[in-house]
């Protein structure tokens, strides 16, 4: 991707997973009973920039159909 968009949300995306891994090995400095909401709501963060991703415009890019092999030019 040429977008720098994309990157910044590739790295808020690991940030988020960061988290995540640390609620799940025990890590977080969250108490036990926050934890079930703490991890909704970064699911919910991973979901929205996941789709924010998922939204971008694509690169231009495909393939050319020829009739005759004469037709390529390099």
């Amino acid at each position: 991707m040429d977008d720098p968009r994309f990157w910044e949300l590739m790295d808020k995306m690991v940030e988020v997973n960061n988290k995540l891994s640390a609620l799940g090995n025990g890590t977080s400095s969250t108490p036990a009973l926050l934890q079930p909401l703490e991890k909704l709501a970064l699911y919910e963060r991973m979901a929205s920039l996941l789709l924010r991703v998922l939204a971008m415009p694509s690169i231009k890019s495909g393939s050319y159909d020829y009739e005759n092999e004469a037709e390529v030019v390099y």
